[in-house]
């Protein structure tokens, strides 16, 4: 072991393990122009502002993919005439399989598949767990949202009962505000599917 002065080598090298811990957690919050924000719970704010700006740094397209949602072309069937063998078929749209999408399509579905890709990198596993049954962007974004506001309504629940405010009332309350909550989820992503709000 070398001497520098009085100090021994042994000294310069060894780190903090208070400040290690604290700045570990806030590079991995705060993310980086190759990796996304990790959300850290109760900075949903903070990791918003920042996922946008990430988003927005790696391609303004990401940004678009997760407000107007993923693409969905369409293709029309045509109608079948009536014959001695088969019924009159009208005709009708199906989703375009992707064998059949454009240049443009293709690189549109790319966008959303990377946008979902890398919301999902920046969910903690709990939050994952809240929201892994969405497949787009678009869906899985608002869920987070509204897996917020069901965190605030349950934090609210587990506050207490006020003076003279009865429990089942209270709770009864909440249970309206979460029904609410989840009307308004279903009403603006009709084509999600069920949220899951435990």
């Amino acid at each position: 072991m070398w001497k520098f002065g009085s100090i021994e080598k042994r000294h310069l090298l060894k780190p903090d393990p208070s400040c290690e811990d604290t700045m570990l957690k806030e590079i991995i919050s705060i993310g980086s122009e190759t990796q996304p924000p990790v959300l850290v719970v109760g900075e949903y704010q903070q990791w918003k502002r920042r996922m946008i700006n990430f988003l927005d740094l790696l391609d303004d397209k990401l940004m678009v993919s997760i407000t107007e949602g993923p693409i969905r072309p369409t293709v029309t069937v045509a109608e079948v005439a009536r014959t001695e063998v088969t019924p009159y078929l009208p005709a009708y749209e199906v989703e375009k399989p992707y064998d059949m999408f454009s240049h443009e399509q293709r690189a549109r579905a790319a966008i959303d598949k990377r946008a979902l890709t890398l919301l999902t990198m920046a969910l903690p596993n709990d939050m994952f767990a809240r929201v892994d049954n969405y497949k787009d962007a678009r869906s899985m974004w608002m869920g987070i949202d509204n897996t917020k506001i069901i965190h605030v309504l349950v934090a609210h629940n587990r506050f207490g009962v006020r003076g003279t405010e009865k429990y089942e009332k209270r709770r009864e309350n909440v249970k309206n505000a979460q029904s609410q909550t989840e009307a308004t989820w279903r009403s603006r992503n009709p084509q999600s599917g069920a949220a899951k709000f435990d």
